[in-house]
């Protein structure tokens, strides 16, 4: 499921079939040797009154930021981790004991934070855990889960954000009750609740999220609460930082991802394999009357103006034409005086997935192509040409995908 939601972003069938079928399968198999026992133990709480809504809604915007300084934190030690290594030429196999050192001192002073120990999260779920825990575990799991990890050890995401986020809901749910009492549920509502928001804001995966949290709780009252906390949180964390745990070094290497299958194959075709060659161009200092002229004896709008030597100038279009063309004096003037020069430009490098974000947001209709090095103009790419490219290469890659079936 977290593969679907963030990797790939595709949710057909032919994708989506195989996670169910592996999913059933997995669960039949682990509680046939396991049992059928949840993972933490929470009492059953429900939705008391809709006025909690709005208060879930604000842990889901707590959660979304803690999720970012979660991210943020793991990250920035992991990378000085690195920077460590690489300066003091630390031998790779001494890396993981410095982070297990570190990771030992730390949670000598809270043990809560050991991450075998689920029994801070089952504390906060029935309300009983210590404020100065709860604070403790909140603020430092962040930095032993980025110790372990960026010093090379081995470690996931799930239960950290999770313990993580029984903390953050934990500690909202105390100050909630002291100051609604009788109108929210136990403390233990918010730290279940918090558990799904922190962790959907961390993956951007709320469904994910939820149904994990079904999974290892076994409860399934509270489904409102921590599926609106949960979608607030992923976009919140997604206004607020633009990567994910799992994005971050594959969008820093240039991997797309979290777009689908479609736009990652749109980010490997050249704009140059779209670019028009054939335009209306003129130099800066024609006259406006010969480009009117070409605005009545073309189908043409947009005429791209550069210097003699090719150099990109900007467009005058029929915004800029029906100016001049309602006052009536063109005497004088020149392609220079009318021209838009904050016009949206793509380089001889960019790919075709630029292309269609730009043209699905603007009303664009063409796109300049301009020389990286120059910036002299190479040619245009037309809306309809980009669009109608892109989905021929799709009916390619589905023949192709049938014919393999």
């Amino acid at each position: 499921m977290f593969a679907v939601e963030v990797i790939l972003g595709d949710f057909s069938v032919k994708t989506f079939s195989p996670i169910v079928v592996a999913a059933v399968v997995g669960t039949i198999v682990s509680r046939s040797s396991l049992g059928n026992y949840p993972t933490f133990h929470a009492q059953s709480y429900s939705l008391l009154s809709n006025y909690e809504l709005p208060l879930y809604f604000i842990l889901g915007i707590l959660a979304g930021l803690s999720a970012v300084l979660f991210i943020k934190t793991l990250y920035f030690i992991e990378e000085r981790l690195q920077k460590f290594e690489k300066r003091f030429r630390v031998p790779a196999w001494a890396m993981p004991a410095i982070g297990g050192l570190l990771c030992g001192l730390v949670s000598m002073w809270v043990p809560e934070l050991y991450g075998f120990s689920y029994e801070v999260i089952n504390k906060a779920l029935s309300g009983n855990e210590k404020w100065e825990n709860m604070v403790a575990v909140y603020l430092l799991k962040p930095v032993v889960a980025a110790l372990t990890v960026g010093s090379g050890g081995s470690g996931g995401m799930f239960a950290p954000s999770m313990k993580m986020g029984a903390m953050l809901g934990g500690m909202y749910g105390r100050v909630v009750n002291e100051l609604l009492p009788g109108v929210t549920a136990a403390s233990g509502a918010d730290a279940l609740v918090g558990m799904g928001a922190l962790t959907a804001g961390i993956m951007r995966a709320p469904l994910t999220a939820i149904l994990i949290l079904f999974e290892v709780t076994g409860q399934y009252e509270i489904v409102l609460p921590i599926m609106f906390a949960a979608v607030t949180s992923a976009l919140v964390a997604r206004l607020a930082y633009p990567y994910t745990m799992e994005t971050y070094v594959l969008e820093k290497e240039g991997v797309r991802v979290g777009f689908g299958i479609a736009l990652t194959i749109a980010g490997n075709i050249s704009v140059l394999d779209v670019m028009r060659k054939e335009f209306i161009r003129f130099d800066g200092n024609a006259r406006i009357d010969d480009i009117i002229d070409a605005f009545h004896t073309t189908l043409e709008s947009n005429f791209f103006i550069t210097e003699p030597d090719g150099m990109f100038l900007g467009i005058i279009g029929l915004e800029e034409l029906n100016v001049v063309l309602k006052e009536g004096n063109v005497a004088g003037l020149i392609a220079e005086d009318l021209l838009k020069k904050n016009v949206t430009v793509l380089d001889d490098t960019a790919k075709l997935d630029e292309a269609l974000k730009i043209f699905e947001i603007t009303d664009y209709t063409y796109l300049p192509i301009v020389s990286r090095q120059t910036g002299r103009l190479l040619g245009v790419i037309k809306q309809d040409d980009t669009f109608s490219y892109y989905r021929k290469q799709m009916n390619l890659l589905a023949t192709d995908e049938r014919s393999l079936a």
